[in-house]
């Protein structure tokens, strides 16, 4: 079995890229984005819309990088002070 470089959302043909379905859903929702943006009077770019992606994607990663380590020094606690 290959290594994938995404997991699951990597593509079927070469494990190092991500798949086209999941290109294609970002690609749409940010269209989606950028359409609805116009319609609510908020001019946005394909620019901004990228730069908020990244800055979103950020937070989440770093939110889920604090989860992932309060777990592993919980579990490390509970197992040497309560096992």
């Amino acid at each position: 079995m290959q290594n994938k470089k995404f997991g699951a959302l990597s593509s079927s043909i070469d494990p190092e890229k991500l798949s086209a379905s999941v290109s294609g859903a970002i690609l749409s929702v940010s269209a989606l984005i950028i359409m609805f943006g116009g319609f609510l009077g908020v001019p946005l770019t394909q620019n901004e819309v990228a730069t908020f992606a990244s800055t979103a994607g950020l937070g989440v990663g770093s939110l889920w990088f604090l989860y992932g380590v309060l777990r592993k020094i919980i579990v490390a606690v509970n197992q040497r002070f309560f096992i």
